[in-house]
């Protein structure tokens, strides 16, 4: 519970910018296209696989390449979704801490923009009692 002396913040991000959307739509886009490249790797496979039905080196020589070709795309898959989310994170909106309520403050003007979330108005209820 808190008393009526104590500050009540709320942190709050700004929006990104241009930049930044293109970054977080370019981390989106790169995880849906190496699902993508997975998917059309196995449907390729499937498909030789077909073809060579009776000769065990051809399916030995299939189920290695395949192998080789999965475990390069889930190297680049991770590579490529650290260096772009990093890159995300880095983008994010300015942090900015909004100060909610404190030690004596009246309550805000009818024509205020202000509105505190759920939580911190049930902490100043309970604070003002």
């Amino acid at each position: 519970m808190t008393s009526p002396t104590e500050e009540i913040w709320e942190e709050r991000r700004g929006p990104r910018s241009g930049f930044g959307k293109l970054l977080k739509w370019g981390f989106i886009l790169f995880n849906l296209w190496m699902l993508v490249e997975i998917a059309v790797l196995f449907s390729r496979v499937d498909q030789v696989r077909g073809q060579y039905r009776d000769n065990g080196f051809a399916q030995l020589g299939i189920n290695a390449v395949a192998n080789t070709r999965l475990n390069e795309i889930f190297v680049i898959w991770a590579i490529g979704a650290v260096i772009l989310g990093a890159g995300v994170l880095a983008t994010r909106g300015k942090k900015q801490m909004v100060r909610l309520a404190g030690a004596g403050d009246a309550a805000p003007a009818a024509d205020d923009h202000w509105r505190p979330s759920a939580e911190a108005q049930a902490l100043i209820e309970r604070g003002r009692k």
